[in-house]
Formats: C-alpha cells, sequence, structure tokens
C-alpha cells in the first residue's frame, strides 16, 4: 500500500514543479530580465528583450483573439485562447535573443525553454500544436529582433 501513496506523492510532487517551472515563460519574468538587464549595464541585451518581448505579445495575443481555440481540460479557467501557447513563446524568444548575446547560454538557454514548453502540456493548460506554434513564433520573432535592431542599437553605444 505505501508504494501507491508514494507513487500518488511523486506525482503531486511532479505536478507541483512543473507548475512552478511554466512560470518561466511569464512576460512578467521578462520584465524583471529587462530591468535587471539595464541596471547592470547591458543595454543593448535589455532593449532588444524589451522590443522582442513587445513584438512577440502582439502576434501571439493577436493570434490568439483570431483563433480562440479552447484549451484542454485542465480545472483551471484561463482568461486567453489555448492556441499559440505565450509562455512558450515568451520563454522561447528570450532563448533566441539571450542566447544570441550570450552564445555560451544557448543550450542551456533553449533547454530551459523547451522545458517551459513541456510543463504547459503537462498541467494541461495547451496541446501540442499550441506548444509547437508558440515556440516557433517567439523563437522566429526573437532572432529577427536580433538581427534587425542589434546593429542599430550597438552603433548607438
Amino acid at each position: 500500500m505505501r508504494d501507491i501513496e508514494d507513487v500518488t506523492n511523486l506525482e503531486a510532487v511532479a505536478q507541483r514543479g512543473f507548475e512552478e517551472l511554466t512560470s518561466m515563460g511569464s512576460l512578467y519574468l521578462v520584465l524583471v530580465y529587462v530591468v535587471t538587464l539595464e541596471l547592470i549595464g547591458e543595454k543593448v541585451t535589455g532593449r532588444l528583450l524589451a522590443t522582442a518581448a513587445v513584438l512577440n505579445s502582439v502576434v501571439v495575443f493577436g493570434i490568439k483573439m483570431i483563433a480562440s481555440r479552447p484549451r484542454p481540460e485542465a480545472g483551471e479557467v484561463f482568461l486567453t485562447s489555448s492556441f499559440p501557447s505565450g509562455h512558450a513563446a515568451t520563454a522561447f524568444m528570450a532563448a533566441a535573443v539571450l542566447g544570441h548575446r550570450y552564445p555560451e547560454l544557448r543550450y542551456w538557454l533553449l533547454i530551459l525553454a523547451s522545458v517551459v514548453g513541456v510543463s504547459r502540456l503537462v498541467i494541461g493548460a495547451h496541446f501540442f500544436a499550441d506548444v509547437a506554434v508558440g515556440a516557433l513564433i517567439g523563437y522566429t520573432i526573437g532572432l529577427l529582433t536580433t538581427w534587425k535592431l542589434e546593429p542599430r542599437l550597438e552603433s548607438q553605444g
């Protein structure tokens, strides 16, 4: 009987862990990154991340309004559409920008973004396609913002 209780507790611990990990894709956390980068003198990186975050949010929420896809039955009430995953988009956008600026962290950032995406599936907030498309949108916006804006910001000092 003890084994069944241990498995149940392990599942509850894993669920809680994924609920915490999912917050790594929060737009609020990106705001903390931006402010921190500005404070430590990484102004170009902070401005790239802020710009990409705004563009990412506009695109993701625009698609959410058009798609209006219901979420999986997660037992929790969500205010927005399921498609695409905003948390996955935000995590992959941040991974693209920060991975470009700090290449030595690129793979770790992508792993972290992937964990955020998986967490959205585990907690029942999204379908796989929501997360995959969100990740693609976020990564693309992060790269395009960096490629287009970085030279201009660097030249301004």
